[in-house]
């Protein structure tokens, strides 16, 4: 149960959402929890929520959304987060809105990632956590994915050492859990904190009134120092010839981000002062990584496609490499 470690005396617990929503939706008893325990809550909002185009045209009754449309329909979304958090008890004081790119963060972290880790550093230097929530790395949806690699690079480069715990919205939960009971009079109070956010509930009421319902659970992540790697990393990714063309292998690691070409296996292992990509005779993929490269921060690796789609979920997803030090 997760009481025991939200019972410790002094503390903190810090909940990182890429969106807002997600905070009532994942944590929503987790944070009544925490406050009835005397722990300290700090919520992290990394956007506003504000490219979320089709419930906006529904509310608004309007097709064309520019930057004006999409700047009022994110106050209205922090506001409704606002909302939501005074209904669960956390003080104004007690919340961060950071006003990253809603559907954009896996973009910023890969073009901007050392700038995007400052941005999560200083909040959870502020909070001084014991605890910090996040999204799980598996969750399919990208912004969830690129806020739990945020997470790991900020507690690595802030040098916070507070456990760290993942929920998933979009996807199944991974194991081990944690897992927060709610009472009846902690459900009631949850359900109307999700109420809050009425944008949401517009166009997807049943499934977001279904998640609400659904036990709280959290993984329990691996600490986040830096990483212990071979030289030669095989990767869980087998692609087609063809298929080379179209990919690239995106690594982050020591707040930097490598976009690699995928090359063909040769006879002797090359890897120069950059890392490499190859991929053998059966299509499997390996990553080959100079022995220079002193990996000083947990380290993630992600098989992605060139070309744009209209599909938000993440086909592939991301990959944490090697073990902490």
């Amino acid at each position: 149960m997760i009481d025991s470690i939200l019972s410790a005396s002094g503390a903190s617990v810090v909940v990182i959402a890429p969106h807002p929503d997600d905070e009532s939706l994942a944590t929503g008893g987790l944070i009544q929890a925490a406050l009835a325990h005397g722990a300290r809550v700090t919520v992290v909002l990394l956007t506003d929520g504000d490219n979320n185009p089709w419930p906006q045209r529904a509310v608004e009754h309007r097709i064309w959304i520019g930057s004006r449309e999409r700047e009022r329909w994110g106050r209205r979304r922090r506001a409704e987060a606002h909302a939501a958090l005074d209904i669960l008890g956390v003080s104004d004081e007690s919340i961060r809105y950071l006003g990253l790119p809603d559907l954009g963060l896996t973009r910023r972290l890969t073009t901007d990632t050392a700038a995007t880790v400052r941005a999560l550093c200083g909040a959870l230097r502020d909070a001084d956590p014991t605890i910090v929530i996040s999204p799980s790395l598996a969750d399919l949806h990208p912004d969830h994915s690129a806020a739990h690699i945020m997470s790991c690079l900020a507690l690595a480069a802030a040098r916070v050492r507070a456990k760290l715990l993942s929920y998933t919205i979009h996807g199944p939960t991974r194991e081990p859990q944690l897992e927060c009971v709610l009472d009846q009079r902690a459900r009631e109070r949850k359900s109307r904190a999700v109420g809050a956010h009425q944008t949401q509930l517009v166009l997807s009421r049943k499934r977001i009134r279904a998640h609400a319902q659904r036990p709280e659970r959290f993984a329990i992540e691996a600490p986040c120092g830096g990483a212990v790697m071979s030289p030669v990393q095989q990767l869980p990714w087998r692609i087609g010839q063809v298929s080379t063309a179209l990919t690239e292998i995106v690594l982050i690691a020591n707040n930097r981000v490598w976009f690699l070409g995928i090359e063909r296996q040769r006879s002797v292992v090359e890897t120069g002062d950059t890392p490499r990509c190859v991929r053998d005779s059966d299509g499997r993929l390996s990553l080959q990584l100079p022995e220079q490269l002193d990996i000083a921060s947990p380290a993630f690796v992600k098989l992605a496609i060139r070309v744009s789609s209209p599909w938000i979920y993440d086909r592939w997803g991301w990959v944490r490499l090697g073990a902490s030090k």
